[in-house]
Protein backbone atom coordinates (compact mmCIF):
# COMPACT_ATOMS: atom_id res chain seq x y z
CA UNK A 1 0.00 0.00 0.00
CA UNK A 2 1.18 3.56 -0.62
CA UNK A 3 3.10 5.06 2.26
CA UNK A 4 0.40 7.52 3.19
CA UNK A 5 -0.28 6.01 6.58
CA UNK A 6 1.44 4.28 9.47
CA UNK A 7 0.00 1.02 10.72
CA UNK A 8 -0.23 0.65 14.47
CA UNK A 9 -0.61 -2.43 16.63
CA UNK A 10 -3.84 -1.28 18.26
CA UNK A 11 -6.84 0.08 16.36
CA UNK A 12 -7.84 3.67 17.09
CA UNK A 13 -11.41 4.88 16.83
CA UNK A 14 -12.48 8.25 15.45
CA UNK A 15 -15.54 9.90 13.96
CA UNK A 16 -15.54 10.92 10.32
CA UNK A 17 -18.08 13.37 8.87
CA UNK A 18 -18.88 13.10 5.16
CA UNK A 19 -20.97 15.64 3.26
CA UNK A 20 -22.44 14.88 -0.14
CA UNK A 21 -22.31 17.84 -2.53
CA UNK A 22 -25.47 19.71 -3.51
CA UNK A 23 -27.55 18.97 -6.58
CA UNK A 24 -26.34 19.91 -10.05
CA UNK A 25 -28.09 20.17 -13.41
CA UNK A 26 -26.81 16.68 -14.17
CA UNK A 27 -28.52 15.39 -11.00
CA UNK A 28 -31.78 16.76 -12.37
CA UNK A 29 -31.11 14.97 -15.68
CA UNK A 30 -30.48 11.77 -13.66
CA UNK A 31 -27.31 10.85 -15.50
CA UNK A 32 -23.96 9.60 -14.17
CA UNK A 33 -21.72 12.59 -13.33
CA UNK A 34 -18.36 10.90 -12.85
CA UNK A 35 -15.52 13.41 -13.22
CA UNK A 36 -17.59 15.82 -15.33
CA UNK A 37 -17.18 19.42 -14.17
CA UNK A 38 -20.74 20.46 -13.46
CA UNK A 39 -21.79 23.28 -11.13
CA UNK A 40 -24.50 23.37 -8.49
CA UNK A 41 -27.92 24.48 -9.66
CA UNK A 42 -29.90 27.09 -7.70
CA UNK A 43 -31.53 24.48 -5.50
CA UNK A 44 -28.20 22.81 -4.84
CA UNK A 45 -26.67 26.12 -3.81
CA UNK A 46 -29.50 26.92 -1.41
CA UNK A 47 -29.41 23.43 0.10
CA UNK A 48 -25.65 23.76 0.65
CA UNK A 49 -26.21 27.10 2.40
CA UNK A 50 -28.94 25.55 4.54
CA UNK A 51 -26.61 22.72 5.52
CA UNK A 52 -23.96 25.27 6.44
CA UNK A 53 -26.41 27.02 8.75
CA UNK A 54 -27.28 23.67 10.34
CA UNK A 55 -23.59 22.92 10.95
CA UNK A 56 -22.87 26.30 12.50
CA UNK A 57 -23.14 24.86 16.03
CA UNK A 58 -21.54 21.53 15.15
CA UNK A 59 -18.19 20.53 16.60
CA UNK A 60 -16.37 20.61 13.27
CA UNK A 61 -12.97 22.30 13.02
CA UNK A 62 -12.42 22.27 9.29
CA UNK A 63 -13.59 21.20 5.84
CA UNK A 64 -11.67 19.20 3.23
CA UNK A 65 -13.16 18.68 -0.23
CA UNK A 66 -12.76 16.88 -3.50
CA UNK A 67 -11.51 19.48 -5.98
CA UNK A 68 -14.22 18.90 -8.58
CA UNK A 69 -16.32 22.03 -9.11
CA UNK A 70 -19.53 20.80 -7.47
CA UNK A 71 -17.77 19.71 -4.28
CA UNK A 72 -15.68 22.88 -4.07
CA UNK A 73 -18.82 25.01 -4.48
CA UNK A 74 -20.58 23.04 -1.76
CA UNK A 75 -17.58 23.38 0.56
CA UNK A 76 -17.41 27.14 -0.01
CA UNK A 77 -21.13 27.67 0.65
CA UNK A 78 -21.09 25.48 3.77
CA UNK A 79 -18.00 27.34 4.98
CA UNK A 80 -19.54 30.76 4.36
CA UNK A 81 -22.69 29.93 6.31
CA UNK A 82 -21.07 27.98 9.15
CA UNK A 83 -17.78 29.80 9.60
CA UNK A 84 -15.93 26.47 9.39
CA UNK A 85 -12.65 27.02 7.48
CA UNK A 86 -11.64 25.04 4.40
CA UNK A 87 -8.38 23.25 5.17
CA UNK A 88 -7.54 21.48 1.92
CA UNK A 89 -8.69 20.21 -1.49
CA UNK A 90 -7.70 16.89 -3.02
CA UNK A 91 -8.19 15.10 -6.33
CA UNK A 92 -7.85 11.81 -4.41
CA UNK A 93 -11.31 12.49 -2.98
CA UNK A 94 -12.86 12.46 -6.46
CA UNK A 95 -15.67 10.06 -7.14
CA UNK A 96 -15.10 6.91 -9.20
CA UNK A 97 -13.92 7.76 -12.71
CA UNK A 98 -16.43 5.64 -14.60
CA UNK A 99 -15.15 6.62 -18.04
CA UNK A 100 -17.49 5.55 -20.83
CA UNK A 101 -20.46 5.40 -18.45
CA UNK A 102 -20.24 9.14 -17.70
CA UNK A 103 -23.36 10.91 -18.94
CA UNK A 104 -25.37 7.69 -19.22
CA UNK A 105 -28.76 7.44 -17.45
CA UNK A 106 -28.24 6.27 -13.86
CA UNK A 107 -31.07 3.74 -14.06
CA UNK A 108 -29.17 1.78 -16.71
CA UNK A 109 -25.55 2.56 -15.75
CA UNK A 110 -25.70 2.19 -11.96
CA UNK A 111 -26.64 -1.53 -11.92
CA UNK A 112 -23.73 -2.23 -14.29
CA UNK A 113 -21.33 -0.21 -12.14
CA UNK A 114 -22.45 -1.85 -8.91
CA UNK A 115 -21.98 -5.29 -10.48
CA UNK A 116 -18.48 -4.30 -11.64
CA UNK A 117 -17.63 -3.01 -8.17
CA UNK A 118 -18.68 -6.25 -6.49
CA UNK A 119 -17.74 -8.89 -9.07
CA UNK A 120 -14.86 -7.33 -11.06
CA UNK A 121 -13.35 -4.60 -8.86
CA UNK A 122 -9.94 -4.86 -10.58
CA UNK A 123 -11.37 -4.33 -14.08
CA UNK A 124 -10.41 -0.97 -15.53
CA UNK A 125 -13.27 0.87 -17.21
CA UNK A 126 -12.59 2.25 -20.67
CA UNK A 127 -11.46 5.89 -20.32
CA UNK A 128 -11.80 5.52 -16.54
CA UNK A 129 -10.40 3.46 -13.67
CA UNK A 130 -11.10 0.26 -11.79
CA UNK A 131 -13.33 0.33 -8.73
CA UNK A 132 -10.43 -0.81 -6.56
CA UNK A 133 -8.27 2.09 -7.75
CA UNK A 134 -11.04 4.48 -6.69
CA UNK A 135 -11.59 2.70 -3.37
CA UNK A 136 -7.95 2.64 -2.33
CA UNK A 137 -7.02 6.19 -3.36
CA UNK A 138 -10.11 7.58 -1.66
CA UNK A 139 -10.03 5.64 1.63
CA UNK A 140 -6.25 6.00 1.99
CA UNK A 141 -6.57 9.75 1.47
CA UNK A 142 -9.33 10.02 4.07
CA UNK A 143 -7.12 8.15 6.57
CA UNK A 144 -4.12 10.31 5.68
CA UNK A 145 -6.06 13.53 6.27
CA UNK A 146 -7.51 12.20 9.53
CA UNK A 147 -3.97 11.48 10.68
CA UNK A 148 -2.69 14.85 9.50
CA UNK A 149 -5.47 16.63 11.38
CA UNK A 150 -5.63 14.18 14.28
CA UNK A 151 -6.38 16.99 16.73
CA UNK A 152 -9.39 18.19 14.72
CA UNK A 153 -12.83 16.97 13.70
CA UNK A 154 -12.91 17.32 9.93
CA UNK A 155 -15.85 17.19 7.50
CA UNK A 156 -15.12 15.88 4.00
CA UNK A 157 -17.19 17.16 1.07
CA UNK A 158 -17.35 14.32 -1.42
CA UNK A 159 -19.69 12.44 -3.77
CA UNK A 160 -22.49 9.90 -3.44
CA UNK A 161 -20.32 6.90 -4.33
CA UNK A 162 -17.74 8.01 -1.78
CA UNK A 163 -20.35 7.89 0.96
CA UNK A 164 -21.46 4.44 -0.23
CA UNK A 165 -17.87 3.15 -0.05
CA UNK A 166 -17.31 4.57 3.42
CA UNK A 167 -20.58 3.08 4.62
CA UNK A 168 -19.72 -0.33 3.12
CA UNK A 169 -16.24 -0.28 4.72
CA UNK A 170 -17.65 0.64 8.14
CA UNK A 171 -20.38 -1.98 7.82
CA UNK A 172 -17.65 -4.55 7.17
CA UNK A 173 -15.86 -3.47 10.37
CA UNK A 174 -13.15 -1.28 8.75
CA UNK A 175 -10.86 -4.21 7.83
CA UNK A 176 -7.20 -3.47 7.11
CA UNK A 177 -7.52 -4.80 3.55
CA UNK A 178 -10.39 -2.36 2.85
CA UNK A 179 -12.81 -5.12 1.92
CA UNK A 180 -16.38 -3.81 1.73
CA UNK A 181 -19.86 -4.92 2.61
CA UNK A 182 -21.65 -5.68 -0.68
CA UNK A 183 -24.26 -2.91 -0.54
CA UNK A 184 -22.85 0.02 -2.53
CA UNK A 185 -26.05 1.98 -3.08
CA UNK A 186 -26.06 5.66 -2.16
CA UNK A 187 -29.76 6.54 -2.27
CA UNK A 188 -29.78 6.94 1.51
CA UNK A 189 -27.28 9.81 1.23
CA UNK A 190 -29.18 12.68 -0.45
CA UNK A 191 -27.37 15.70 -1.90
CA UNK A 192 -26.28 18.39 0.58
CA UNK A 193 -26.53 16.17 3.66
CA UNK A 194 -23.95 15.34 6.35
CA UNK A 195 -23.36 11.86 7.77
CA UNK A 196 -21.23 10.62 10.67
CA UNK A 197 -19.22 7.40 10.40
CA UNK A 198 -17.25 5.74 13.18
CA UNK A 199 -13.91 4.43 11.92
CA UNK A 200 -11.95 1.93 13.98
CA UNK A 201 -8.70 1.20 12.21
CA UNK A 202 -5.10 0.17 12.74
CA UNK A 203 -4.15 2.94 10.32
CA UNK A 204 -5.29 5.80 12.53
CA UNK A 205 -2.71 7.54 14.69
Amino acid sequence: MPGLIKQLSKAKERNCVLIRHGETEMNQEDVVRGWTETSLDEGGQENARELGRELKEAYIDGIIASDLLRTMQTACLVSEESGIPILALSSNLHTWNVGKYTGKPTKTADPILEKLAVEQPEKEIEDGESFNNFKYRYLLQIIAFMNEYSDKTVAFVVHGRNLAVMNAWCEAGCPDDFELYDDLSYESFPPATAHMFKIKSNYLV
